[in-house]
């Protein structure tokens, strides 16, 4: 079974995703004052979602292997709703502020402009370091398990020496097979460190670019 802890997360998930997509459908009945309210409860429970969803992703990691690929893809799908709820919002806070601002200049607007495109920006920034400590947590877990098959495999070659100990050709063989799949996960290990090197590089010098633009 799964974690009942995820289950409880998720089940309170559900709720707060409901309670937003009702809220932002709301807001084009909304305006003034009564619209800036509802932008701000709606923010205050998309926080909340977030706590929700690394709830749901820290139980998903206590999760045998087997059940840990079904959570994972449930914890995904909540993340896409979550997501597109956030686009749905900041667009709704976008005409609020626009509106709100008739009556001032153009250099005003255009200053909201650039404060809500940075939000978006790091809102965006922020679901790719999410991706890329998901893409790690992963890495590190396949190692674990591909050391777990090492060592399972290292036990068996072993139990397989001790009643062949008259052959030595095939004893040497088992050790070229060992040593062969030693330097085959080291290789893995290193092509997974360098991949997640390149995708924090790129990020930062993405954040960099937008920071300097601002």
């Amino acid at each position: 079974m799964s974690s009942q802890g995820f289950e409880d997360a998720e089940y309170d998930l559900e709720d707060v995703l409901s309670e937003l997509s009702s809220m932002v459908q709301s807001l084009a009945n909304m305006s003034g004052e009564q619209r800036r309210r509802q932008i701000e409860d709606a923010q205050s429970r998309v926080d909340k979602a977030e706590d929700l969803l690394y709830t749901m992703e820290s139980e998903a990691r206590l999760a045998p292997p087997r059940e840990r690929a079904t959570l994972n893809n449930r914890l995904t799908s909540h993340r896409q709703k979550l997501k597109s709820i956030k686009q749905k919002l900041a667009t709704g806070e976008r005409s609020a502020l626009l509106g709100a601002g008739g009556s001032q200049d153009q250099g005003a607007v255009t200053t909201r402009d650039q404060i809500l495109a940075n939000r978006q920006t790091m809102n965006a920034t922020s679901d790719r370091l999410v991706q890329i400590e998901r893409l790690g947590e992963s890495s590190r877990q396949t190692g674990e398990q591909i050391m777990t098959d090492l060592s399972d495999q290292r036990d068996t070659i072993v139990r397989i020496g001790g009643r062949v100990q008259g052959t030595d050709a095939n004893l040497s063989k088992a050790n070229r097979i060992l040593n062969s799949m030693t330097r085959r996960i080291m290789t893995h290990k290193m092509i997974m460190v360098a991949t997640i090197a390149i995708l924090i590089l790129i990020l930062v010098v993405v954040l960099l670019k937008k920071l300097h633009v601002i």
